[in-house]
């Protein structure tokens, strides 16, 4: 992960140019994991997908292209909602990749409260 992680806005880049182009569909979903310790920042009590009560967790949305291969991966605290990762991923996706049109396609949780 310590490679990885610096190099990380220079392969989703080229990621996004193999596979996102204008006017093309992408899928993005929110997901989530509990955890365990105690150590992590972003762990925060929220809405449990997997249905552990008490249980901290992180959020992690995923943008994929229309054939389910990933481009972009962001990590939330465990409390953030669905829609409130939605506009700004739509932003990143225009802003990084330099795409004007694209339709983003996520489920119902997406454009809730």
């Amino acid at each position: 992960m310590d490679w990885l992680y610096p190099r990380r806005a220079s392969i989703e880049k080229e990621l996004a140019a193999r596979h996102l182009h204008e006017g093309d569909s992408a899928f993005y979903d929110l997901s989530s994991s509990y955890l365990e310790g105690e150590n992590c920042k972003l762990a925060k009590h929220g809405y449990s997908r997997d249905k552990k009560r008490g249980k901290v967790q992180l959020n992690y949305g995923l943008l994929a292209d229309r054939e389910g291969r990933p481009i972009s991966v962001e990590v939330y605290p465990g409390n953030v909602s669905d829609a409130a990762t939605f506009c700004p991923m739509v932003e990143r996706v225009m802003r990084q990749y330099g795409l004007k049109k694209v339709v983003l396609v996520g489920d119902r949780g997406m454009l809730g409260s």
